[in-house]
């Protein structure tokens, strides 16, 4: 800060070769510096006009240069206050999140601009509070309360009315054994209008952050060495018939792997071309392509089950000591010269039913998958739904339970839908976790859960053991058991 002081000569001096009258104008010094400038004098009655206005020889005139920014923070005469400036226009000014302040109806706008602002609790001005991201996105440390608007808990399973990540949150870590699920594909379908629904993300970079959110809880409540699958498919941009794809499996993979986890196999799942074609009417599918012009010709796009496996040696080796005795969850017949074979206790080289559906599961295309077995889902719809979702098919989720899980142990799915993955995880003597946002789905699959309660029920008391072929909804096994 500088003394106030006058930036021009005295009013009274003149430049004698200009003539009488005029102002002398003295040099700038160098680096723009104004010259000594004298302190303000007070004005004397000549210096205003008979209408009050400021007369021509004010000894505070300004000057006629633009002043070095030190000198325009001077204090000025009479120690006037001094305006707040804003850099920017507000209407143009980004708008940041603050950790103690807070959006409110009722607030005035500042500085006439509409809408609801940033603006400060009287009440709260001085309290620190941390950052918070909005529900769906908030990270969980493992003990906060869940807002479930129903759920329903048994001792063979617990389901929940309420956001996915609201339900990973109450989990402990290293809680899970396995989880197996399919996401919202990306815009490919709507399921509900709440905000937290992942498929009411505004554009895909935000699905893949609020998707990044789940893997890495995940992640924290499943057990060292076990895995997680994840049913996904490419995703059209639209249908127009010359529209291209989105890798949408190549991002699951990108984001399990950014979270820690490690990509360890792929099921591809065959589907046959004019059934696809008639169920989504892809506009690309068609014969007539190639009459037309088959460079917009499109293929019937398969499923894909993703293996992920989380870092470390599991606590409980996944020892199958008779080798796949549960059935055989496909479209084939297991030959009858096989069964004989099932539950072999001996030299386990020697096991030919295993052996069998071990060459099935293992491989890396699925031809076999029985499209059409899956749960009752029609009454979960709702009369405003735009898009509907087909539930994942039973016989993907029971490989995925056969091959990566063992019986007593606790199943995941945080996108339960109506009920498939809990569903089969029960039947197959595992403990399912499910969360659902949609409130009709998750109706749904109380139905759905309530009919293999009963069936389990009624072979405990008849006969004491826990049988995969009998009483299926969805259709039994077709020669997958004795």
């Amino acid at each position: 800060m500088v003394p106030p002081q006058r930036r021009v000569p005295p009013a009274h001096a003149t430049d004698r070769r200009s003539g009488g009258g005029r102002r002398s104008r003295q040099p700038r010094r160098e680096g723009g510096q104004a010259r000594r400038v004298h302190a303000r004098r007070d004005p004397c009655p000549g210096h205003e006009a008979v209408n009050r206005s400021v007369g021509p020889e004010l000894a505070a005139r300004p000057p006629d240069d633009v002043l070095p920014q030190p000198l325009v923070r001077a204090v000025l005469p009479g120690r006037t206050p001094h305006v707040a400036l804003r850099s920017d226009q507000p209407c143009l000014r980004r708008r940041h999140h603050h950790d103690r302040r807070t959006e409110g109806a009722g607030e005035p706008a500042a500085e006439g601009d509409t809408g609801r602002r940033h603006v400060c609790r009287p009440h709260r001005t001085h309290e620190r509070r941390p950052r918070r991201r909005p529900p769906h996105l908030r990270p969980a440390s493992g003990d906060p309360v869940m807002g479930a608007l129903n759920q329903r808990v048994t001792d063979r399973y617990a389901i929940y009315n309420a956001d996915c990540m609201d339900v990973l949150a109450a989990l402990p870590d290293e809680s899970v054994h396995g989880s197996i699920y399919s996401p919202p594909f990306a815009g490919l379908y709507h399921y509900s209008s709440d905000d937290r629904d992942f498929s009411n993300a505004r554009d895909y970079d935000e699905f893949r952050e609020m998707y990044g959110y789940l893997v890495a809880e995940k992640l924290r409540v499943t057990m060292p060495g076990r895995t997680t699958g994840v049913h996904a498919a490419v995703v059209p941009t639209g249908n127009t018939g010359k529209d291209a794809l989105t890798d949408f499996p190549g991002d699951v993979i990108r984001i399990h792997q950014a979270a820690g986890w490690q990509f360890v196999a792929r099921h591809v799942i065959w589907k046959e071309p004019l059934a696809v074609r008639n169920r989504t009417m892809a506009k690309n599918l068609a014969h007539k392509t190639i009459v037309t012009d088959s460079s917009y010709g499109g293929v019937a796009a398969p499923d894909e089950l993703l293996i992920f496996r989380k870092p470390g040696d599991s606590v409980v080796p996944l020892e199958h000591l008779h080798g796949f005795e549960n059935g055989y969850a496909g479209a084939e017949p297991i030959p009858s010269d096989l069964l004989k074979y099932r539950g072999w206790d001996g030299d386990q080289k020697s096991n030919r039913y295993s052996h069998w559906i071990w060459r099935r599961y293992a491989s890396s295309v699925w031809d076999d998958v029985r499209i059409d077995r899956v749960l009752p889902f029609r009454d979960a719809r709702d009369e405003d739904d735009e898009k509907h979702v087909h539930p994942l098919q039973l016989d993907v989720i029971e490989r995925y339970l056969d091959m990566r899980t063992l019986p007593g142990e606790r199943v995941l799915t945080p996108f339960m839908g109506v009920g498939s993955e809990v569903y089969s995880t029960v039947r197959m003597g595992r403990y399912g976790i499910g969360a659902e946002l949609k409130p009709s789905y998750f109706t749904q699959a109380i139905r759905n859960l309530a009919a293999v309660d009963e069936d389990i029920d009624m072979q405990e008391n008849d006969l004491g053991l826990f049988d995969l072929g009998t009483s299926d909804p969805a259709g039994d096994y077709e020669g997958g058991a004795a």
